[in-house]
């Protein structure tokens, strides 16, 4: 099934008919339970860090989408930018080569250096900055956590929306080898390879690497008959962890990648659309027609470490880290056969940080946790823009930002047992950030001037309190509420304009979690509802510029829900569900994007044939659904392994599905409904040291668009078409 998109707002069913979709999808998921009563086996456990200690995800009383290294790899869930494939609600839609991600409609439309996620994501306790180095392949990873809503407390660094973590894996002393080599259509080739054994008596170590390279585009630019939509990177990860004694360990981890693609670089205008130099869309959905041709570069890596130290009553742990990273953005931002508007960007991130934490020991009735943390991040942007939007300043503009930022914070949780079977929680941060701007602008007409030098401060107290009831030894309830806090900040691309204020997110929640039939079904609820305000939005001007703003306020709210069920020894059956309702309550001054020629007033409407590009009007968006913020999210899947004399073969399949959402507060570009379906079928030698593995995504083909933008025109990045491959795996 195929699918467009068109300029009008999609019809949206009442929020009512998607909550009756909860029952059925779970229902749907979950044969008759009598099937059970033999099974052998049992859901595994996933051990999470969501609390910043290991523990069971179903004694959490957080929701958590969570995937071990094995299964990921058995759903194709191989990178960054397959996690909404698990994780229904996250939505990431990359520009630029950098991944803008919303969870449950939270989430911020900006790439340029100084821009942090409201969805953060972590490695190995870690929290990265920069957003180009939040996309990379999955090779030595442990397990995946998604958590749901803000992390004000443990995880304060601008987490509003959520946050995503990678917990890669611990070298062993035992000597052990994985690899992989693949091929995929549109000649595509892959290589991993992962290698951990023993140094000395008390030192062990490990290495991960990864190397992929698309040599041939999903389409082409006419213009010059070049591909588009290709890419390849490689990346080099390696811990070493070195055991002093049986009180103090040292972790050190080093990460490299280099990653060249125009994947989400081409744009081309939607049908019926125009440039701002009128070429229209090419009439092929992977196409574009652009006289420079787009991609993008980035070069990054960076060294972490930590220390453990067991005292007799606590435990001591440091996380030290240093990463630096350098993208290059070559994009033709008319996205047209004219030479209206290219431009080369430059962005650097240098990022320091220093967390001590000090935490209770395992047993008793009170667990707790204290730290302080330490962040010091240097973002620097070089823009260099060209062609005829130029001409009356000399043909090109320069815009240079550099932006310093100075975070501390302070923070503490506890847990206590208040009763028997019932915990109370209750966590509170101190945040506290001093941001300094430099920003100018250079014409060969104008020279040097828009030299902008301003620095602000922003601080703010969240907290968190939860409260969680054993009700059986299967079944947790649980109640929460929780703050979350995003820094004000500036905007590199534009010196002229003000900061951003920081932005609130109150969140409350209430949910059960259960592991039911002897462990052979888990079944996973909650409902949610937030009071967000001071939104920080992005809106990109016809000019090729930016605008950072605050929306006023929102009210959202929703539901998830999770099952796993295993039926029968070998068969397991999965479903996640996301139902969300998310309006602007006021945003008085939205902009709008409108087809020119056009009139702003009384109503913004286009008055004519079409020139190219687009109006900038202001609407009163108060009442207006939020960007990327869908109504329903699922994915349901299945996988089953027969045993046979020659080894093992095991099937998986699954489908994830998202309803239409828009890309911009005005409510006109919207990407329509679409659904995702991936298979694979896995052959395991006997001996199992051996795999050979054939796999697909989107093995029908849909066409979808990962991002839309209104700035030059109606403006579309196509999604992943559909993809195929081989890969033979050793385990040894």
């Amino acid at each position: 099934m195929k699918r467009r998109i068109d300029h009008t707002p999609a019809k949206r069913p009442r929020y009512a008919h998607r909550l009756a979709l909860l029952p059925l999808a779970v229902a749907a998921a979950t044969p008759a339970a009598a099937w059970a009563q033999d099974a052998a086996g049992g859901i595994e456990t996933i051990v999470v860090s969501a609390q910043r200690r290991s523990e069971d995800s179903q004694k959490v009383p957080i929701t958590i989408n969570a995937i071990s290294a094995d299964d990921a790899k058995i759903q194709g869930v191989t990178s960054t930018m397959d996690l909404p494939a698990i994780a229904p609600g996250l939505v990431i839609t990359p520009q630029f080569g950098n991944p803008v991600f919303y969870l449950r409609g939270v989430g911020t439309d900006d790439v340029s250096s100084s821009t942090e996620s409201s969805v953060a994501t972590y490695v190995d306790g870690i929290y990265i900055a920069d957003l180009p180095a939040t996309l990379f392949a999955f090779n030595n990873v442990d397990h995946i956590e998604v958590l749901k809503g803000p992390q004000g407390t443990l995880f304060g660094r601008n987490a509003t929306g959520g946050l995503i973590q990678i917990i890669t894996k611990t070298p062993t002393a035992d000597t052990h080898f994985e690899g992989s080599v693949g091929y995929g259509n549109f000649s595509t080739q892959d290589a991993q390879g992962y290698l951990t054994g023993a140094i000395t008596d008390n030192l062990v170590a490990d290495i991960a690497v990864t190397y992929h390279d698309q040599a041939d585009g999903w389409g082409r630019n006419i213009f010059n008959g070049q591909d588009i939509y290709r890419s390849s990177n490689t990346a080099v990860r390696s811990k070493q962890v070195l055991t002093l004694d049986s009180s103090t360990t040292i972790t050190l981890s080093e990460d490299y990648s280099s990653i060249w693609t125009s994947l989400s670089a081409g744009r081309q205008p939607i049908p019926g659309a125009f440039t701002n130099g009128l070429t229209p869309n090419t009439g092929n959905f992977y196409n574009i027609d652009a006289n420079f041709q787009p991609f993008n570069t980035y070069v990054g890596g960076g060294w972490s470490g930590k220390v453990e130290h067991d005292f007799s009553w606590a435990r001591l742990v440091s996380l030290s880290a240093v990463r630096n990273n350098h993208t290059v953005i070559h994009e033709d931002l008319d996205s047209g056969a004219s030479d209206v508007f290219h431009t080369f960007q430059g962005y650097r991130n240098q990022q320091y940080s220093e967390e001590l934490q000090l935490q209770s020991l395992e047993g008793g009735d009170l667990s707790w946790i204290a730290g302080v943390f330490y962040q010091n991040l240097h973002d620097s942007s070089t823009i260099r823009q060209y062609g005829s939007n130029f001409n009356s300043v000399g043909g090109t503009n320069f815009i240079n930002g550099l932006q310093t930022t100075q975070s501390y914070a302070a923070y503490a949780q506890a847990t206590y047992t208040i009763l028997k079977d019932t915990n109370l929680t209750g966590g509170i941060r101190y945040t506290e950030d001093n941001r300094e701007f430099f920003g100018d602008q250079i014409t060969p007409n104008g020279g040097t001037f828009n030299v902008t030098k301003l620095d602000k401060g922003w601080a703010h107290w969240t907290w968190r309190a939860s409260l969680d009831h054993q009700l059986t030894d299967n079944i947790m309830l649980f109640v929460s509420a929780n703050e979350g806090f995003k820094s004000g900040r500036f905007n590199l691309t534009a010196p002229t304009n003000p900061p951003a204020r920081p932005e609130v997110l109150d969140s409350y929640e209430a949910g059960v979690k259960s592991n039911l039939l002897d462990n052979h079904l888990q079944l996973n609820l909650s409902g949610f509802y937030y009071n967000y305000n001071n939104i920080q939005l992005v809106t990109r001007l016809g000019g090729g510029g930016s605008i950072l703003f605050n929306a006023a306020k929102a009210t959202m709210y929703g539901m998830d829900g999770q099952v796993l069920y295993e039926p029968l020894d070998g068969l397991m059956l999965r479903g996640n569900i996301e139902l969300l309702h998310a309006k602007y309550d006021s945003f008085p001054n939205a902009p709008a994007q409108i087809p020119s020629p056009a009139s702003c007033t009384p109503f913004p409407h286009t008055t004519g044939t079409p020139t190219g590009a687009n109006t900038t009007c202001t609407i009163d968006a108060s009442g207006n659904t939020m960007v990327r913020s869908p109504d329903v999210a699922f994915d349901v899947g299945a996988n089953y392994t027969w045993q046979l004399q020659m080894g093992t073969l095991t099937a998986d399949v699954g489908y994830n599905y998202t309803s239409a959402f828009y890309f911009q507060p005005d409510d006109r570009l919207t990407q329509q409904p679409y659904g995702l379906l991936n298979a694979s079928l896995t052959w395991t030698l006997p001996g199992e040291k051996y795999d050979v593995r054939v796999w697909g995504k989107n093995i029908t083909g849909t066409q979808y668009y990962s991002y839309l933008a209104s700035s030059s025109g109606d403006l579309g990045t196509p999604g992943a078409p559909a993809t195929f491959g081989v890969s033979v795996e050793a385990n040894l």
